[in-house]
């Protein structure tokens, strides 16, 4: 594939950097795939567009993964000492 043919670059940074490391690499994958399919039938604006709508869709609570964990520890810790 030529360099004319990849997806946004800053969509493609921009959900590196939200995405938990542990689901980056499928998602990625699944996104890039469907660029491809749509860039084929549809043409490189529209996949452009769908890329970029798909990468803010993924931007939800669950793909903060490496951001939550630290946030979720405190209360538990909290509950932990109470229990123990």
């Amino acid at each position: 594939m030529n360099k004319h043919s990849r997806p946004p670059k800053w969509a493609t940074q921009f959900l590196r950097w939200f995405c938990s490391e542990e689901l980056l690499e499928e998602i990625q994958g699944d996104l890039e795939e469907a660029f491809y399919h749509r860039k084929v039938n549809h043409g490189k604006w529209k996949a452009n567009l769908w890329y970029i709508s798909d990468v803010f869709k993924f931007f939800k609570p669950y793909s903060f993964e490496k951001y939550s964990r630290s946030k979720q520890f405190m209360p538990m810790l909290k509950n932990y000492v109470k229990v123990s």
